[in-house]
Protein backbone atom coordinates (compact mmCIF):
# COMPACT_ATOMS: atom_id res chain seq x y z
CA UNK A 1 0.00 0.00 0.00
CA UNK A 2 1.48 3.34 -1.05
CA UNK A 3 1.49 5.79 2.10
CA UNK A 4 -1.15 8.34 2.83
CA UNK A 5 -0.41 12.07 1.97
CA UNK A 6 -0.26 14.35 4.93
CA UNK A 7 -3.26 16.39 4.04
CA UNK A 8 -5.29 13.40 2.72
CA UNK A 9 -7.44 13.33 6.46
CA UNK A 10 -7.59 16.58 6.53
CA UNK A 11 -9.03 17.02 2.93
CA UNK A 12 -11.51 14.06 2.97
CA UNK A 13 -12.53 14.99 6.82
CA UNK A 14 -13.84 18.50 5.13
CA UNK A 15 -15.60 17.12 1.98
CA UNK A 16 -17.26 14.92 4.46
CA UNK A 17 -18.30 17.88 6.79
CA UNK A 18 -19.52 19.71 3.53
CA UNK A 19 -21.64 16.54 2.29
CA UNK A 20 -23.13 16.68 5.97
CA UNK A 21 -23.89 20.60 6.01
CA UNK A 22 -25.37 20.10 2.44
CA UNK A 23 -27.88 17.40 3.90
CA UNK A 24 -28.77 20.21 6.73
CA UNK A 25 -26.98 18.78 9.14
CA UNK A 26 -25.18 21.26 11.55
CA UNK A 27 -21.35 20.99 11.53
CA UNK A 28 -18.39 21.99 13.54
CA UNK A 29 -15.93 22.24 10.90
CA UNK A 30 -13.22 19.10 12.25
CA UNK A 31 -10.12 21.30 11.85
CA UNK A 32 -11.95 23.11 15.27
CA UNK A 33 -13.13 19.67 17.20
CA UNK A 34 -9.30 18.60 16.22
CA UNK A 35 -8.20 21.73 17.63
CA UNK A 36 -10.59 21.82 20.48
CA UNK A 37 -10.11 18.42 21.68
CA UNK A 38 -5.90 18.51 21.28
CA UNK A 39 -6.81 15.61 18.74
CA UNK A 40 -4.51 15.02 15.82
CA UNK A 41 -6.03 14.66 12.20
CA UNK A 42 -4.02 12.02 11.05
CA UNK A 43 -5.00 9.16 7.92
CA UNK A 44 -5.37 6.31 10.09
CA UNK A 45 -5.55 7.72 13.73
CA UNK A 46 -8.40 5.52 16.12
CA UNK A 47 -9.42 7.64 18.64
CA UNK A 48 -11.20 6.44 21.59
CA UNK A 49 -15.01 6.79 20.69
CA UNK A 50 -16.48 7.07 23.42
CA UNK A 51 -13.66 9.87 24.64
CA UNK A 52 -13.87 11.64 21.89
CA UNK A 53 -17.81 12.08 21.85
CA UNK A 54 -17.52 12.70 25.55
CA UNK A 55 -15.53 15.65 24.59
CA UNK A 56 -17.33 17.35 21.44
CA UNK A 57 -20.61 16.99 23.67
CA UNK A 58 -18.79 19.00 26.40
CA UNK A 59 -17.21 21.59 24.61
CA UNK A 60 -19.22 22.44 21.31
CA UNK A 61 -22.44 20.49 22.78
CA UNK A 62 -22.64 17.68 19.46
CA UNK A 63 -25.38 15.46 19.99
CA UNK A 64 -23.33 13.44 17.14
CA UNK A 65 -19.83 12.91 16.24
CA UNK A 66 -18.39 11.33 12.68
CA UNK A 67 -15.10 9.76 13.36
CA UNK A 68 -13.61 8.23 10.45
CA UNK A 69 -10.58 6.81 8.65
CA UNK A 70 -8.45 6.63 5.06
CA UNK A 71 -6.51 3.76 3.53
CA UNK A 72 -6.36 4.32 0.06
CA UNK A 73 -6.12 8.09 -1.16
CA UNK A 74 -4.32 7.62 -4.31
CA UNK A 75 -4.42 10.23 -7.75
CA UNK A 76 -4.63 9.55 -11.41
CA UNK A 77 -1.54 9.63 -13.06
CA UNK A 78 -1.87 10.78 -16.56
CA UNK A 79 -3.94 13.91 -18.02
CA UNK A 80 -8.32 14.17 -17.70
CA UNK A 81 -8.75 12.96 -20.99
CA UNK A 82 -5.70 10.40 -20.86
CA UNK A 83 -5.20 8.79 -17.81
CA UNK A 84 -2.94 5.90 -17.20
CA UNK A 85 -4.36 5.24 -13.53
CA UNK A 86 -7.41 6.23 -12.15
CA UNK A 87 -7.87 7.72 -8.79
CA UNK A 88 -8.65 5.46 -6.17
CA UNK A 89 -10.07 6.40 -2.74
CA UNK A 90 -11.10 4.32 0.06
CA UNK A 91 -12.44 5.80 3.49
CA UNK A 92 -14.85 4.91 6.52
CA UNK A 93 -17.00 7.01 8.56
CA UNK A 94 -18.31 6.55 11.93
CA UNK A 95 -21.41 8.47 13.28
CA UNK A 96 -21.27 7.96 17.22
CA UNK A 97 -23.73 9.58 19.71
CA UNK A 98 -22.71 12.05 22.13
CA UNK A 99 -21.93 12.13 25.05
CA UNK A 100 -22.59 8.06 24.89
CA UNK A 101 -20.20 7.28 21.77
CA UNK A 102 -22.33 4.31 20.59
CA UNK A 103 -22.03 3.93 17.35
CA UNK A 104 -25.09 4.36 14.97
CA UNK A 105 -24.22 4.51 11.49
CA UNK A 106 -21.00 3.44 9.43
CA UNK A 107 -20.61 4.19 5.76
CA UNK A 108 -17.48 3.22 3.89
CA UNK A 109 -16.16 4.46 0.38
CA UNK A 110 -13.93 2.24 -1.52
CA UNK A 111 -13.62 2.91 -5.26
CA UNK A 112 -11.66 3.43 -8.03
CA UNK A 113 -12.72 5.23 -11.16
CA UNK A 114 -13.70 3.49 -14.32
CA UNK A 115 -13.70 4.61 -17.68
CA UNK A 116 -17.19 5.00 -19.46
CA UNK A 117 -16.61 2.29 -22.39
CA UNK A 118 -15.39 -0.35 -18.77
CA UNK A 119 -18.94 0.19 -17.14
CA UNK A 120 -21.21 2.13 -18.66
CA UNK A 121 -23.69 2.12 -15.18
CA UNK A 122 -21.28 3.33 -12.77
CA UNK A 123 -19.02 5.82 -14.66
CA UNK A 124 -22.22 8.56 -15.76
CA UNK A 125 -22.40 8.75 -12.00
CA UNK A 126 -19.53 10.93 -11.51
CA UNK A 127 -18.73 14.57 -11.66
CA UNK A 128 -18.35 15.12 -15.53
CA UNK A 129 -20.65 12.10 -16.59
CA UNK A 130 -17.50 9.88 -16.66
CA UNK A 131 -16.04 11.68 -19.30
CA UNK A 132 -13.02 12.91 -18.03
CA UNK A 133 -10.60 11.07 -15.00
CA UNK A 134 -11.05 12.68 -11.85
CA UNK A 135 -8.24 14.12 -9.45
CA UNK A 136 -8.11 12.20 -5.88
CA UNK A 137 -9.51 15.49 -4.58
CA UNK A 138 -12.37 15.50 -7.06
CA UNK A 139 -12.98 12.10 -6.39
CA UNK A 140 -12.59 11.94 -3.11
CA UNK A 141 -15.23 14.84 -2.76
CA UNK A 142 -17.65 12.93 -4.93
CA UNK A 143 -17.02 9.80 -2.65
CA UNK A 144 -18.03 11.92 0.70
CA UNK A 145 -21.29 13.16 -0.85
CA UNK A 146 -22.48 9.58 -1.76
CA UNK A 147 -21.66 8.16 1.57
CA UNK A 148 -23.33 10.96 3.25
CA UNK A 149 -26.27 10.20 1.13
CA UNK A 150 -26.27 6.75 2.01
CA UNK A 151 -26.68 7.94 5.70
CA UNK A 152 -30.30 7.17 6.70
CA UNK A 153 -29.72 9.78 9.55
CA UNK A 154 -28.96 13.02 7.44
CA UNK A 155 -32.07 15.72 7.11
CA UNK A 156 -33.22 15.68 3.19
Amino acid sequence: ALPLPDDAAPLVGGYVAAAFEEHGVDVVPPSDVAGGLELAIAPTAAPNLREVAAAAHRQFGADAVAVGSIYRFRDRSGEAMGSVRPASVGFEVRVVSAPAGHVLWTGVFDETQVALGENLLRAPRYPGGGMRWLTVEEFARWGAGELVREMPLAAR
